[in-house]
Parts: structure tokens; sequence; C-alpha cells
């Protein structure tokens, strides 16, 4: 298996594991506002500009977190499993950083 392939493989693995984990959870979509509402449970502070910015594609189109614009209200919005899993996988890797 040549590296292409062996990434294709990884690649389609991951899609396989997010697509059976958004199935099998029920979801709950946050707006900008209610993200910024629920991240100082989590003692994270911030302010609707700070995750507007974050919520906004870079130069290269890549957002820093995955919201996205709900099509019947036309706002951004996030699932707040992902929201918590994205800072508790950064705390995870700053852990592992440190040893």
């Amino acid at each position: 298996m040549n590296d292409n392939e062996y990434g294709q493989n990884l690649l389609s693995t991951k899609h396989t594991a997010i697509k059976r984990y958004l199935k099998h959870r029920h979801q709950y979509y946050l707006t900008l506002q209610e993200a910024v509402d629920a991240l100082p449970e989590l003692n994270i502070h911030t302010n609707v500009s700070q995750l507007q910015s974050a919520a906004s594609p870079d130069t290269f189109g890549v957002k820093r977190l995955p919201f996205f614009t709900d099509p019947a209200t036309k706002y951004e919005i996030i699932d707040q499993g992902v929201l918590v899993g994205f800072y508790s996988q950064l705390q995870l890797n700053a852990i592992l950083a440190t040893l």
C-alpha cells in the first residue's frame, strides 16, 4: 500500500467514525451567543466577536471552529458536543505535550 492509498484509507476510516458518532447521539446546536454563554461552564471566557472570528474562514478558507449556517434561521451554529470536545481535545494535547 503506497502513502496515497494509506492516507485515503485513514481518511475514510475517520469519516466513518464521525458519521457513526453523529448518528448515535442527540445533537444540540448553539448560536454564537449561546456558545459564549455555555463556555464559562468550562471556565473559558469569550465574547461574541472572538467566536465570530473563530467561525470565519481565514485567508486559506479554514475555520478554527466548525460553525455552520443554519439554513432556516441563517444564524451561525455549532453542535454543543463538538464545541466542548474541541476544547477537551486541546486540553488533552496540552497535557500530552508536557509528558
